[in-house]
């Protein structure tokens, strides 16, 4: 045997080298199973991080979809009601309209009969009586021979009867004649068309005539 091999020395000298080389290689064998055990770990990291985005985009979006969804709800629920008021409102305006119209024609004709009564056809005065364009529509109309016709047959009907019932009654006998008979309507409206008048002026002329002549034939 060699002469070192019989060195105790030598051994313990050998055996130290041998540990810690031993030693080194435990220790680099534990840093390498250290990274692979980190790389692992950053490997679940990095594989977990991008699931969980995902699944907080997703929770985001649907959220975002939903807000989004409740939203078109709401502009519909609106322009549902904003129509219904619309139409409301139109449907108030067209009757307000309506009344309106019908209040202001009511006024027309207000003011037409007003007109009516102040025109020059007869006086201002009690009794009624005709004036010069009373009579000159009188004298073409004819009214005086049609009165003294129809006088005769409403004297009886008159007697006992004040002048001022004798007028009403006169104004109720023209305006059924008129109403009733077309001939003697459309005589009268083209009367009122060739002196520029109105009907109810000729009729007031008919009127007055009518009056007068029943009372020329009643008895004193």
């Amino acid at each position: 045997m060699p002469e070192w091999t019989q060195n105790p020395l030598l051994w313990i000298v050998a055996l130290a080298a041998v540990l810690g080389i031993v030693f080194r290689v435990w220790r680099l064998i534990a840093w390498v199973g250290n990274i692979n055990s980190d790389w692992k770990s950053f490997k679940r990291l990095t594989g977990e991080f991008p699931t969980e985005l995902k699944e907080l985009r997703k929770e985001v979006r649907d959220e975002f979809t939903e807000v989004h969804n409740e939203f078109k709800e709401v502009r519909k629920e609106m322009k549902n009601e904003f129509t219904e008021v619309r139409k409301e409102m139109q449907n108030e305006f067209i009757e307000v309209r309506k009344e309106m119209k019908n209040e202001f024609k009511d006024v027309r004709e207000d003011i037409k009969r007003i007109l009516i009564r102040l025109s020059p056809a007869a006086s201002g005065e009690s009794p009624l009586q005709l004036t010069d364009f009373g009579r000159t529509i009188s004298k073409d109309a004819s009214a005086t021979e049609w009165a003294k016709e129809e006088a005769a047959g409403l004297v009886e009907l008159s007697k006992g009867k004040e002048e001022f019932e004798i007028f009403e009654m006169c104004i109720d006998f023209v305006s059924q004649r008129y109403a009733e008979n077309n001939d003697f309507k459309r005589f009268v409206k083209s009367t009122a068309y060739r002196f520029g008048t109105d009907s109810n002026v000729v009729l007031d002329v008919y009127q007055i005539e009518l009056r007068d002549q029943i009372l020329e034939l009643l008895p004193e």
